[in-house]
């Protein structure tokens, strides 16, 4: 096999794309977590209870908490920080339909719209992601990305996740402030180089 030696160009990228993706995106979406959780105070008294019920909190009992995954899926439906990292370059120039994409054409999905769609979603339900969802909401929820290119980070970010709502629910209790604003949850980490 012939190794590929990196470009100082592709060596920034990569730093850029690992430091955004797995740091501010996790943090984001646990900062919007949590605002939702004290917004719904009923939500996070189910959640708490379904977290203060094991006694040791690990991977094999995150993995059997439900109600977590629901409230951090939804989470995820709302705020999908990552939609932006999503995209992909044409190869070749190409028809789909109507549309004719060029040769190295930069294309980015729009999780946004498609995580809002109400065709797909519906009304706000407390249930969307405790039941078995349809074919179009498993294909249309992806703040991962989907298939053969989706985050490689997925699972540990979910881990992540999971495991910081357990520690944070089991010793406080989630409340806002006056000041609070959802809307000023931003980037932080930068890259100096």
């Amino acid at each position: 096999l012939k190794q590929k030696i990196f470009e100082f160009q592709e060596i920034i990228a990569q730093c850029r794309f690992l430091t955004s993706a797995g740091f501010d995106t996790t943090a984001n979406t646990l900062a919007y977590l949590l605002y939702l959780l004290s917004k719904h105070y009923d939500v996070q008294e189910n959640l708490r209870s379904e977290i203060d019920n094991e006694k040791n909190i690990n991977f094999d009992t995150i993995s059997q908490m439900p109600y977590l995954q629901c409230v951090v899926a939804e989470t995820l439906r709302l705020f999908p920080h990552a939609a932006m990292l999503q995209s992909r370059r044409c190869m070749q120039d190409c028809l789909i339909g109507d549309y004719k994409f060029a040769k190295d054409l930069s294309i980015i999905f729009d999780t946004w719209s498609l995580h809002y769609d109400v065709d797909i979603w519906g009304d706000d339900a407390n249930d969307r992601f405790g039941r078995n969802r349809t074919r179009n909401e498993s294909l249309s929820w992806m703040p991962f990305g989907m298939g053969a290119r989706q985050c490689v980070g997925m699972r540990f970010a979910l881990l992540e996740i999971k495991a910081t709502v357990c520690y944070l629910l089991k010793r406080f209790y989630i409340r806002t402030t006056n000041c609070c604003n959802v809307s000023r949850i931003v980037f932080t980490v930068k890259c100096h180089f």
